[in-house]
């Protein structure tokens, strides 16, 4: 769909300088998360461009959706069991505190023993 709107001559020159076009195909939903809210693209027509090692997406949508989130409901790092006795052995910290942690540092374990550590202090 995309290359209609070139013409010929500049799709020739663009994929001599190594420009690739790809539609992707069958894409239902786009969802691009930032700090305080989600923005779900629904029906999007996705083109990957790719310019030697660079990818480039281009999006566009029928219908945008966005959810505002708090930080309290903000989609966050889950600990794993691994990870919550790691941090609890390295740290020498109670489980509650292990997991409140990791999820301050988004899954950073060498963080979360660092911020243990240095609050025992």
């Amino acid at each position: 769909m995309f290359r209609r709107g070139l013409n010929r001559e500049m799709l020739r020159m663009l994929q001599r300088m190594g420009v690739t076009f790809e539609n992707l195909e069958n894409v239902v939903e786009v969802e691009i998360r930032l700090k305080d809210k989600i923005i779900k693209l629904t029906n999007p027509e996705v083109i990957l461009t790719k310019v030697g090692e660079q990818k480039i997406y281009q999006i566009s949508c029928e219908k945008e959706i966005v959810e505002k989130i708090s930080e309290k409901t903000s989609v966050s790092y889950q600990p794993t069991e691994d990870d919550i006795n790691l941090v609890m052995q390295q740290a020498n910290a109670t489980r509650e505190e292990a997991i409140e942690a990791l999820k301050e540092t988004e899954g950073d374990i060498a963080s979360a023993i660092l911020l243990l550590q240095a609050r025992k202090k």
